[in-house]
């Protein structure tokens, strides 16, 4: 009977804070074969010291200066002794001691098999959101620009001879871009296997909103490069919009402190809106949680500059100009792809002390 050995991929750079869960995922499986490549990229934190004192004698320790996550995840592949490589990223898991053990047999049963790819159960530590991911997919689901879930892609190394490692001219989707030269290789025989095999703990929703559509865009090229057609996967600004939204509400109710929190660490005690509408009563009411006073909302539609709204004046621009010396900041509400050009024509005008921020960048301070 077919035994293959697993090999377990871990990149980490200072990945201290859920690595001994990872690392413990995979040295107690009920299945003997297996090794766990950890691919460290000189760590300054206590990431090695949890290797040291939690990794399986048998596990593959490497440490040094790498390029970042996908070059040492090509060097994991290269050192790797296994049959099968599975990579496991330094804040996930494998869902059960069973998952390679199940798997193996997968592999027993049609030693011929190239790939056998799973399901994974994405978490939100701070939310306690979570999603299972993960079904049958060929070639016209990646022409979609649907994957396969990453964490549960496991391939023969013999694959990865064969069909190249990661690319690492692209900053996103290489592991896509991987995937499909796999299922494009000539004899790959794909199998699904509908089971749990991996926690996969997601990122915060604004590390997210930052680099998806550029995620996006790139898939789009990859697609392109290996199937000649043009799909656009681009995320509408209302969706955009909403991502930020459920963001806002998760600081607020999860998190349990409004977003614009942070404004008088920096000083920031008397603020102008710039926008009159949903938003901007939204961030009215977020900076008096934050005990940041709203001097007026600013508007250049002069129809709406005879009205007040939450008892306070709505000015022109030619206002901000004027009063430049009674406000500290300037946050700009707008919702639509031009408010970062209003930021900046509005840095422009005023002078270099005011602060300006589209409702957006309240995320990132």
């Amino acid at each position: 009977m077919y035994t293959p050995k697993f090999s377990i991929i871990t990149p980490t750079y200072n990945s201290e804070k859920y690595l001994q869960q990872t690392i413990e995922s995979v040295k107690y499986q009920t299945y003997p074969h297996v090794e766990h490549v950890i691919v460290d990229g000189k760590s300054t934190d206590g990431t090695m010291e949890i290797v040291s004192n939690h990794a399986a004698p048998q596990s593959v320790i490497i440490s040094e200066p790498d390029a970042g996550t996908s070059d040492a995840i090509n060097k994991g592949i290269r050192a790797a002794t296994g049959d099968i490589i599975l990579f496991l990223g330094s804040d996930d898991y494998l869902y059960a001691e069973t998952v390679l053990e199940e798997i193996a047999e997968v592999f027993a049963r049609d030693p011929e098999l190239s790939i056998a790819h799973g399901n994974i159960l994405m978490i939100d530590p701070n939310s306690g959101y979570f999603l299972v991911n993960g079904k049958k997919t060929g070639l016209e689901e990646l022409k979609r620009g649907d994957m396969c879930p990453f964490p549960a892609f496991f391939a023969k190394k013999s694959l990865y001879e064969q069909c190249g490692l990661l690319d690492l001219s692209y900053v996103y989707a290489n592991d896509f871009d991987l995937v499909i030269k796999c299922f494009l290789t000539e004899g790959v025989k794909i199998q699904y296997v509908d089971k749990l095999c991996t926690v996969f703990r997601l990122g915060g929703v604004s590390s997210n909103i930052k680099t998806e559509n550029l995620s996006r865009k790139v898939t789009s090229q990859v697609i392109n490069k290996h199937f000649g057609i043009d799909v656009d996967l681009s995320l509408s600004a209302m969706a955009v919009n909403l991502d930020y939204y459920r963001l806002w509400i998760e600081n607020l109710l999860i998190q349990g402190h409004p977003l614009t929190y942070r404004l008088p660490d920096l000083g920031i005690k008397q603020a102008a809106i710039f926008g009159s509408v949903k938003t901007a009563i939204y961030l009215h009411a977020d900076l008096m949680k934050s005990g940041v006073q709203v001097k007026c909302f600013i508007d250049n539609d002069a129809r709406r500059q005879s009205f007040m709204l939450k008892d306070l004046p709505i000015y022109s621009t030619e206002w901000l100009q004027e009063n430049q010396e009674d406000i500290d900041a300037v946050l700009v509400s707008v919702e639509g792809e031009h408010a970062q050009t209003i930021a900046d024509n509005l840095r422009e005008v005023l002078r270099g002390d005011v602060h300006i921020y589209t409702w957006k960048q309240l995320f990132n301070l």
